[in-house]
């Protein structure tokens, strides 16, 4: 059977022999090696990109068709707004593709620029990977167009992890590819990228005195990625935080901000930070929790109520990976505990951000005022998200009631009152279809500009929760 066939017969009727036969030539033709998509340093620019018949930029198509930019791992965009984007891949077992690309990378990004950088971090989820063509690259282009947009004079920087997020192109088969790339997910994450991106963390934020902002976003598999390289590094420096006295924020993350979109990873992966949380923020002496400085957040983990594939589909899947694991019942304060609040296998089978009782706030909804969601890109570009102040992002994202949507973004955001520690900057919700419709619904403008304010509030000096609520009543007063 020639692969021409196999691309036309349904692999519902498919016998088991068949499809291993089919799997074996796969890797025979070459589709189980990792080969780079981004193999040229020389850089490439676009000076006006293409638009589709839908409204969409076609960003690294020419108007004859053709795709100059396709092979380069750093181009320049002019027009419609200016922003640079730069590859750096990732092979199966979490080795650097090229060192070249990673150091063209941090060159770009560590650049000292007069009115600061914008630097946002993107890893891929599955089925998707480096190519000019994909899904996710087209969609961070127009992620950077509006952060552009929305950030006059400030350089915009954007790098794409690219790793080989499908292993089996032949259609109807893709997706028994889920054990397999969750398991290259885990090995993408405890490679090279850990070290990538702390140099970058370092040439960005170093000596900037805050004009340079660092923002990390994994989805999918990418969240695991992106959480498997910086789990330990989240928990040491929470570690930092609970020890500290100074009189200012005390909890970083990554960066200035990470956020994980509808990510396929296990809530038994990340008890082990939410025990930390929980445990630290119930003691009276040190090391403890004291949030009360804290006046944005270092981790922010999304799941779209309409993405069945972690909804669902990967709860069927744990299932048959974990059904021979011994479990028990846990809690924060004790351990293993026969009356713990936790089920281990209810963590190891649910998704993180579906996982009800790690959720900070209510679920993420779009205003009743929201413009809609589902506008073009290219007229998207036309509307204004303007930063807020520190006193205002914080009560925003701390408000129990009412319905006082963030400006601009239209998003509206509740703190849950039964929330397991108050006011942490560790934020887990689910997200309203209207917002993030489903699993690879990830780009809407209005969840970019939620999160662009999230990481842009303006530096007012603020620093403690009495300040900021004294700021926050002088406001209510003048008004």
């Amino acid at each position: 059977m020639n692969t021409a066939t196999v691309t036309h017969v349904s692999s519902s009727r498919w016998p088991w022999w068949r499809a291993l036969l089919a799997i074996a030539a796969a890797c025979l033709l070459g589709a189980c090696a990792f080969t780079p998509y981004r193999t040229s340093g020389e850089p490439c620019q676009i000076d006006q990109p293409q638009r589709t018949d839908k409204g969409q930029f076609d960003w690294e198509a020419t108007a004859d068709g053709r795709r100059p930019c396709a092979d380069r791992w750093q181009v320049h965009v002019t027009k419609p707004v200016p922003f640079s984007i730069n590859f750096v891949e990732i092979d199966e077992q979490g080795m650097l593709a090229s060192r070249a690309q990673a150091e063209a990378a941090i060159a770009n990004a560590s650049i000292d620029e007069s009115d600061g950088s914008y630097v946002v971090v993107f890893v891929h989820g599955w089925h998707h990977n480096a190519s000019s063509t994909d899904g996710n690259v087209q969609g961070f282009y127009d992620a950077l167009a509006l952060s552009s947009r929305w950030n006059k004079g400030r350089k915009i920087k954007g790098i794409y992890i690219g790793w080989r997020g499908d292993s089996l192109p032949v259609p109807g088969l893709r997706y028994i590819t889920f054990w397999d790339r969750k398991n290259t997910s885990d090995e993408v994450g405890r490679g090279g990228l850990l070290e990538f991106l702390l140099r970058l963390e370092r040439g960005v934020k170093d000596g900037s005195n805050g004009r340079n902002k660092l923002l990390l976003v994994g989805h999918s598999f990418g969240a695991s990625v992106t959480f498997n390289a910086l789990a330990h590094t989240y928990l040491q420096r929470f570690l930092e935080g609970a020890h500290s006295q100074k009189n200012e924020p005390r909890f970083r993350g990554y960066g200035d901000l990470v956020v994980l979109i509808n990510p396929a990873i296990e809530a038994m992966r990340y008890m082990p930070f939410q025990s930390a949380i929980e445990y630290y923020g119930q003691r009276t002496s040190p090391p403890r929790v004291d949030f009360s400085h804290e006046t944005r957040p270092a981790l922010v983990i999304l799941s779209s109520q309409g993405d069945a594939a972690t909804r669902v589909a990967f709860r069927g899947a744990r299932l048959f990976t974990t059904a021979l694991e011994a479990h028990s019942r846990i809690s924060a304060e004790v351990g293993v505990a026969p009356d713990g609040p936790y089920s281990e296998w209810v963590l190891d089978r649910d998704t993180v951000g579906n996982f009800d009782g790690f959720q900070t706030h209510d679920a993420l909804r779009l205003s009743a005022n929201a413009a809609d969601p589902d506008t073009p890109i290219a007229a998207k570009l036309t509307e204004k998200c303007d930063a807020l102040d520190a006193a205002q992002t914080w009560r925003l994202l701390n408000q129990t009631q009412g319905n006082d949507a963030f400006p601009d973004s239209q998003v509206l955001v509740r703190r849950r009152a039964d929330a397991k520690v108050s006011n942490s900057p560790y934020i887990v919700a689910a997200v309203h279809r209207r917002l993030i419709r489903d699993h690879t619904d990830i780009g809407r403008p209005n969840i970019v500009c939620w999160i662009n304010q999230l990481l842009d509030t303006k530096e007012t000096g603020v620093r403690t929760l009495a300040e900021i609520e004294n700021a926050h009543e002088m406001q209510r007063l003048q008004r």
